[in-house]
């Protein structure tokens, strides 16, 4: 049994915890994500402070997002997590828990028709923000980076599409690869810089307090900044195409006509693991059809 293992129930949680935070854990909450391979918890210390637990499937992983906290996310007038305790043996650490409301419940969180334009440009404003910084050593580690990421999403879209030659007809396997071939074509050309890499709703935490804050950090790292917006052209811009200006004018600048390109192409990919995902787990068959529906989405508006 690994360390990650131990860690797995609720009682080694708060002892770990316990170890390096002062106050006692008087609760425990499971707080993981469907759409990642971490484990978090959530945990209630005696004083009334709430930290999360994290814990990552690999050492990668955990230094990547340690690298996040600790030279990204850090800036003025925006809200993340504070890394309070980490232990690279367990790939585990601690931050505070941001008050709010996740944000993927925006429908339910707001009484008023314009919060949820606002929570949006909250977050494309952060966005552009993180997308500042850290500066790299050099252009060519960030590309570099940003090469390596896209080659390894390119080898799991390989993959994803071998196993659904059986659901996807022949159009849009064909469309895919077409999409596939067009982002090689133009990464040159793309602006590179450090990347949430999950920037997606289920990250978002708003509350009218304490304002918007960013979570999930595990995928980030040096990318192509269009890929950020991968998520939101794939569910939110397809839908609603008027929240792309939108979100473009809070980031702080239109994309390149090479964006535009990459970024239906890095939206296509996004789709096939969706319903990569949908058909490899326990999903009903109404989550699957739905999935399939994203694509039906981006045909009919023009992003597949």
């Amino acid at each position: 049994m690994t360390d990650t293992e131990v860690l797995a129930a609720p009682a080694a949680i708060a002892r770990w915890a316990q170890a390096w935070l002062d106050p006692g854990v008087t609760a425990v909450r499971e707080a993981s994500s469907s759409h990642a391979s971490s484990q978090v918890w959530e945990l209630t210390m005696s004083d009334g402070l709430q930290v999360e637990v994290k814990v990552v499937e690999t050492l990668g992983l955990f230094t990547q997002e340690i690298l996040a906290y600790s030279r990204a996310v850090p800036a003025p007038r925006r809200q993340e997590p504070r890394l309070l305790a980490y232990t690279p043996s367990r790939n585990a650490f601690v931050t505070n828990a941001l008050p709010g409301t996740g944000a993927s419940a925006l429908s339910n969180a707001f009484t008023r028709p314009y919060e949820e334009s606002a929570v949006r440009q909250h977050a494309a404003r952060l966005l552009g923000e993180l997308h500042k910084g850290p500066v790299p050593t050099s252009e060519a580690e960030a590309r570099a980076a940003a090469e390596k990421r896209l080659l390894d999403l390119l080898t799991t879209t390989d993959r994803h599409l071998e196993d659904l030659r059986d659901v996807l007809s022949d159009q849009q396997l064909a469309l895919a690869m077409g999409r596939r071939a067009r982002l090689l074509r133009v990464k040159t050309f793309l602006p590179v810089g450090f990347v949430h890499g999950s920037f997606r709703e289920t990250n978002w935490v708003w509350g009218r307090e304490a304002g918007m804050g960013l979570t999930g950090f595990e995928d980030a790292g040096y990318g192509y900044l269009v890929g950020d917006f991968a998520r939101l052209a794939m569910g939110a811009w397809t839908l609603n195409p008027s929240l792309r200006e939108l979100s473009l004018d809070a980031y702080g600048r239109p994309l390149t006509a090479e964006e535009d390109v990459a970024l239906t192409a890095f939206t296509g990919l996004e789709a096939v693991a969706e319903i990569a995902s949908a058909y490899s787990s326990s999903d009903t068959h109404d989550s699957r059809a739905a999935a399939l529906q994203i694509l039906d989405r981006q045909t009919g508006a023009g992003l597949w």
